[in-house]
């Protein structure tokens, strides 16, 4: 009985800590924009001067219960400073797709990964059809092996795209 009582404890711990939103770190808590919170947080050298910098995606405070709506998704690019501190180098609106722009998979956001001195932003969706896109900088973007490739709004000069929603 008391390991049958202990391992029930242990699963309920794991689903506890598993559903816990992911922390984002002091030092980027002041590119929180009012609003807003994090949708994720990634770290690497994205400037190869061998410090750590960072890319910030937010998404509205409770976009997850809004129905039929587009919210702004905001792309903060975050520079490490000679002295250690982030500094905000860009910010755009439009890079990351809403929520509800995936079709019937629903969110459309994947992940993001810093590499080189390059990311990568990947997203899915669709209906009937599905698609799936990569929107990236650096020198991994030229790659035949890589996904397809959605352009970059601020890399293009564009304001960016919206969707329908559907």
């Amino acid at each position: 009985m008391s390991r049958f009582v202990l391992t029930l404890l242990l699963i309920i711990t794991q689903l506890v800590v598993q559903s816990q939103p992911p922390n984002l770190p002091i030092e980027a808590k002041p590119f929180l924009l009012p609003g807003y919170e994090m949708l994720d947080y990634k770290q690497g050298d994205l400037n190869a001067d061998k410090r750590p910098d960072a890319i910030l995606i937010l998404k509205q405070t409770g976009e997850d219960s809004l129905y039929g709506e587009e919210t702004t998704r905001p792309f903060i690019l975050l520079i490490r400073q000679a002295n250690g501190k982030l500094k905000q180098a860009l910010r755009n609106d439009s890079l990351v797709l809403c929520r509800h722009c995936g079709g019937v998979f629903g969110d459309p956001y994947q992940q993001t990964d810093i590499h080189g001195s390059g990311f990568s932003i990947y997203f899915y969706g669709g209906s009937a059809w599905r698609w799936g896109a990569r929107s990236c900088t650096g020198r991994r973007c030229s790659s035949s092996t890589s996904p397809p490739r959605a352009s970059i709004p601020w890399a293009a000069g564009s304001s960016g795209t919206s969707c329908s929603g559907s």
